[in-house]
């Protein structure tokens, strides 16, 4: 299990700004999201259609250009509704990333350079680092 940090969390995240797919288990056909929060461990998608919390499903998004990934991830948590100054979106959650994209992943966002983004969700992203 990994150690929390000093806020609490598992990972640190960084504002990301990148487009990406997410085919849920229970649909033909992915579905286009922007990203705009990215961990180690899981990722924020602001989305006006959000899949609802527990739904598996394939994220595909690359990184630095080139580097690409496709993980295994659950919805944890989701909003159809911009409440208390928040975005749609949802929340997901890598499920069995192996060792090597988990480190391979680290690196890349430590060189990727946090996006710019004012209307980041920032009461959901309040975070030590």
């Amino acid at each position: 299990m990994p150690q929390q940090l000093e806020c609490g969390r598992r990972a640190h995240r960084k504002q990301v700004d990148v487009m990406c797919r997410v085919m849920a288990r229970n649909e033909s056909k992915s579905r286009r999201h922007r990203m705009v929060d990215l961990s180690p461990l899981g990722a924020w998608l602001r989305t006006n259609k959000p899949l609802e919390p527990g739904t598996r499903c394939e994220l595909r998004f690359a990184l630095g250009g080139s580097e690409r990934f496709s993980v295994h991830a659950e919805v944890m948590w989701s909003s159809s509704r911009a409440g208390r100054g928040g975005r749609k979106g949802m929340a997901l959650e890598f499920v069995g990333l192996a060792r090597e994209d988990r480190g391979r992943l680290v690196q890349l966002l430590a060189q990727q350079p946090a996006a710019p983004n004012p209307a980041h969700p920032s009461y959901l992203f309040s975070d030590c680092g």
